[in-house]
């Protein structure tokens, strides 16, 4: 033992000496969230324990802590990337959160959430709601009239029957036998027995009740659909419906007492009563950027904080009369971002909102258009001569940064729904509609209007790879494609079925295009044909390719990834962790590595990496010889082993990084874990793998370079 603990050493002195290691460490996730900050994910639920200490759950695993009564959130190491949408604390060491979609799960801590343990406990619909009553007895509702219910602190649940099958969405308990569950039919359901039987209780609604609170035995409030509030002064015998005064969706209804009371809405909606709900006072908190908001707590009749989406934090600390976001940025919607430079970039946002940077997205500040219609396109140019549309007829031009705004004339009534610049003076942009476009020559002063000769159909966006071609993308399914700057356009059949989101060339010949649906299409002969490449490739709405084989999509969430990455043209494409599931609208990369996405909730993220799995750093360029895959150190482990290998200069890496993927399987021959999955120079590299989250067992790892694999085994022992 001692012979081979010498030579492990010796192994590290001479690896230090001849200098040649490169450390990878696994970062998750490897794009920063840079608006708004700290993070862009909504926030379903908010809880305090006392007047200092609060969890705030929401989507992509999202937990945050406080301990100073709200000022300052930390963000608490989630085992998973499900939405959360309730908490239930029972001190401020012991809490439970559920979450899921098709999945219930549970998680729990009894640290203050420094760690946190995962049970699946229910498969199918989601779960809405979670209530622990003490350390052993727990329940989470959801989905068509599921209860499950535990009796020691979550290590087993039962189904219990609640008597119907409509949604439950929230559950609130007012003593250690008496509960209630609001219904999406509108009941509210009692339990006196602790669970073990529930019988509905009718409110007078026939609608949806997304939130209950019980403030003693008898006292409570029941709120929901159109803005629907009711009270109960008999444990839910009877119930009366109060006037709230909105129509909006109440998603959370919280009371300090039977006098103050406080709900929040869809629509960046604030209730308040001082007198039991006989008078309601609402308020559009314009902090909260029109946004949903989901959750309310307060802490004394001054203090109170509130959630929602995107991002959405507001504290109050005079009753709700003034509010103050706990969040820096906006988080309003982002709809198209332009870097003309690299350091400096320009987002387009709803409600005339324009974002610029001038450090490559370290900071961002607001200039201020002439308009405060959504900015659906911005192009600019270089660093200060830029261009906008707003879903309307209208151009606006700026020469100095933003600062100022000049409207341009451009000749149609139609709606212009996007732009694009090939050069410092010739710019397109297509019309919604009549079949179509107009084009400057002159940087905007004059431009021409083009009819394409297809104006029976409706017209997405417009890509021109160079100043004489260019694409049109449409309602047809199919592309319209020119090669003379404009002046003819003739129509090319894609082949699918699915609408086409975007399109990039990287060349004159080779381009790629996006499906909202999944298909994935190429092109090598400038879309004279399409060829299906991969049919579920993700909802990408935007795609950006840096070569003929490594390219992004980013979209819609589709259950695993909202933003993926090809290193082989399309055929195969990796998930990325963006640290988020908002929708992405824009994407665009300022070199190999640098790139940005705009999204829902005015969302940018940043890659310095190529949004790759692993963040590499050379140490020096001394170059292997061989490919080689170490065995792992240690091995057996717990929970965390490191994995070495090595790659040396070929003809294929030569000018640029290899494609390298070291894949994790378990016994089954599952993947389990992607530890590399990226272009990578000659040199040796070491990651390590954390399997926190895998149980013991028997696996196997695999590198993949080029025509090079292996295979090694490795033991997890807990």
């Amino acid at each position: 033992m001692n012979n081979k603990i010498t030579s492990i050493k010796r192994l590290f002195l001479t690896v230090l000496l001849t200098a040649f290691l490169i450390s990878v460490s696994f970062s998750q996730p490897v794009w920063v969230t840079q608006n708004p900050v700290p993070q862009c994910n909504s926030l379903n639920d908010i809880e305090f324990i006392g007047t200092s200490t609060g969890y705030s759950a929401g989507n992509y695993g999202t937990i945050l802590k406080t301990t100073n009564g709200g000022l300052n959130w930390i963000s608490q190491s989630s085992p998973t990337t499900e939405d959360l949408k309730s908490i239930s604390f029972l001190n401020a060491n012991t809490g439970f959160i559920t979450g899921g979609f098709n999945t219930w799960l549970v998680l729990k801590t009894t640290n203050g959430g420094i760690n946190w343990t995962e049970t699946i406990i229910n498969s199918g619909g989601s779960p809405y709601g979670i209530h622990f009553i003490d350390v052993n007895t727990g329940f989470v509702c959801g989905s068509v009239g599921v209860l499950m219910q535990t009796t020691n602190g979550g290590a087993n649940w039962d189904m219990l029957s609640v008597g119907g099958i409509v949604n439950l969405y929230g559950i609130c308990f007012s003593s250690a036998l008496t509960g209630y569950i609001a219904g999406s039919s509108g009941d509210v359901y009692k339990t006196t027995n602790g669970g073990a039987n529930w019988s509905a209780q009718p409110t007078g609604l026939a609608t949806p009740l997304n939130s209950i609170y019980f403030v003693d035995d008898n006292n409570g409030f029941a709120a929901g659909f159109q803005g629907k509030i009711v009270k109960t002064t008999n444990a839910g015998v009877n119930w009366s419906i109060l006037a709230s005064g909105i129509t909006q969706s109440i998603n959370k209804i919280f009371a300090l007492d039977m006098q103050n009371v406080y709900a929040v809405s869809d629509n960046a909606r604030f209730l308040s009563t001082t007198n039991g709900g006989v008078n309601w006072s609402f308020s559009i908190l314009a902090e909260a950027n029109s946004n949903s908001l989901k959750s309310i707590c307060f802490l004394d009749v001054n203090k109170g904080i509130i959630t929602g989406n995107y991002g959405t934090q507001l504290i109050t600390i005079n009753g709700g009369t003034n509010w103050t976001p706990l969040f820096g940025g906006t988080n309003s919607n982002g709809f198209s971002l332009s870097f003309p430079s690299s350091n400096t970039g320009y987002a387009g946002l709803s409600a005339g909102i324009m974002l610029k940077t001038t450090n490559g997205g370290n900071t961002w500040i607001t200039v201020t258009p002439a308009t405060n219609s959504n900015i659906s396109s911005v192009q600019f140019t270089d660093n200060n001569t830029g261009y906008f549309t707003t879903f309307s007829n209208i151009i606006y031009k700026t020469t100095d940064g933003g600062e100022n705004w000049n409207t341009l004339t451009t000749g149609v009534s139609e709606q212009l729904v996007n732009l694009v610049f090939v050069n410092q003076n010739t710019g397109f942009a297509a019309c919604a509609f009549n079949g179509l476009i107009i084009k400057t020559t002159n940087a905007g002063t004059n431009w021409v209007t083009i009819n394409t000769g297809f104006a029976s159909q409706t017209f997405g966006r417009i890509y021109f790879s160079s100043v004489n071609n260019g694409y049109i993308l449409t309602n047809s399914l199919n592309i319209l494609a020119t090669t003379n700057s404009g002046v003819n356009w003739v129509q090319q059949v894609s082949g699918v079925t699915q609408s086409i989101g975007d399109i990039f060339f990287i060349d004159q010949n080779t381009g790629f295009a996006s499906c909202l649906q999944g298909n994935f299409l190429k092109t090598t002969n400038a879309g004279a044909n399409w060829s299906l490449v991969n049919a579920v490739a993700g909802s990408f709405r935007t795609i950006y390719f840096r070569n003929a084989n490594t390219g992004y999509g980013a979209g819609l969430w589709d259950g695993e990834a909202m933003c993926k990455r090809t290193t082989d043209g399309g055929l195969n494409w990796t998930n990325l962790n963006t640290g988020t599931n908002n929708a992405a609208y824009s994407m665009t990369f300022t070199d190999s590595v640098t790139g940005f996405i705009i999204g829902s909730g005015a969302m940018i993220l940043k890659t310095t990496n190529g949004g790759a799995i692993t963040n590499v750093q050379t140490l020096n360029n001394n170059i292997p010889e061989y490919f080689s895959l170490q065995q792992n150190y240690p091995n057996p482990f717990n929970p965390s082993t490191k994995i070495k290998f090595s790659i040396p200069a070929t003809p294929l890496s030569f000018g640029e990084g290899l494609g390298v993927r070291l894949t994790v399987y378990d016994i089954l021959g599952r993947e389990v874990a992607i530890l590399v999955d990226e272009e990578l120079s000659p040199g040796t590299y070491e990651i390590n793998w954390n399997a926190s989250q895998m149980p013991s067992g028997l696996y196997f790892y695999r590198l993949a370079a080029g025509s090079y694999t292996e295979t090694k085994k490795m033991v997890l022992i807990k």
